[in-house]
């Protein structure tokens, strides 16, 4: 059997898979994780840098919280403000970007996922053509990104693949406690007000959300 063969059946599998679940999951769910999918794609790499501003503007933000606000000492927050580093820099952006893309699309999968899909999105052939086509879909903006398995590993993720993604997965989880460290190394001298700030915000969402819950009318119990 010849590479070009492999890579043909791996890929039909791969497809298939994806068929799969979208046959179970049904027509509409995979249209609509299709549109945001692209659509959020094609959004940030056109427009992303708006988004990078507000989250620059949002560290500025809290590290003019952080030097007590203007104040009676204005000078110094003024002073911690214009010395603050941008949150996402030229070097991340592109990450930055990714990760948000990537929450944007779990997000989706998670809604989508509701039992209240279920009357409006029926099991059946078509959406299996849109799950093999979200598949495609993913394929086209993973693989490149998946591609740099091999530089990560030093080469050695064709010799050992599952070994080297053992390697990676232990990398990666190492990484995330880094950032978790270094974010609470950051919090940890924020003033009284930017803790304040996020309570508020976090208190007012949370009665959002359950205000939107009240709001939906209840079922009728039939006689």
């Amino acid at each position: 059997m010849t590479l070009q063969t492999q890579v043909v059946i791996a890929f039909l599998l791969y497809l298939g898979f994806w068929g799969w679940l979208g046959y179970r999951r049904g027509a509409a769910r995979e249209i609509w994780l299709l549109v945001i999918t692209v659509g959020a794609w094609v959004v940030l790499q056109e427009r992303g840098t708006i988004l990078v501003r507000l989250a620059n503007f949002f560290g500025k933000f809290v590290a003019l919280v952080s030097a007590g606000g203007l104040g009676e000492d204005s000078a110094e927050a003024l002073q911690a403000l214009a010395d603050a580093p941008n949150v996402v820099t030229t070097e991340n952006e592109s990450g930055f970007l990714f990760l948000v893309w990537a929450l944007i699309v779990m997000v989706a999968y998670i809604v989508l996922s509701d039992n209240r899909w279920n009357s409006r999105s029926k099991k059946g052939g078509l959406g299996f053509v849109f799950g093999a086509i979200n598949g495609l879909v993913f394929a086209a903006i993973l693989l490149p990104i998946l591609g740099n398995l091999v530089e990560l590993s030093d080469g050695s993720f064709a010799e050992a693949p599952l070994q080297s993604i053992i390697d990676l997965t232990i990398a990666f989880f190492t990484r995330i406690f880094d950032f978790l460290r270094g974010l609470w190394e950051i919090i940890t001298p924020v003033s009284g007000q930017a803790w304040f700030i996020l309570i508020f915000v976090i208190l007012l969402i949370a009665a959002f959300t359950l205000r939107s819950k009240n709001s939906k009318p209840s079922e009728k119990p039939k006689s």
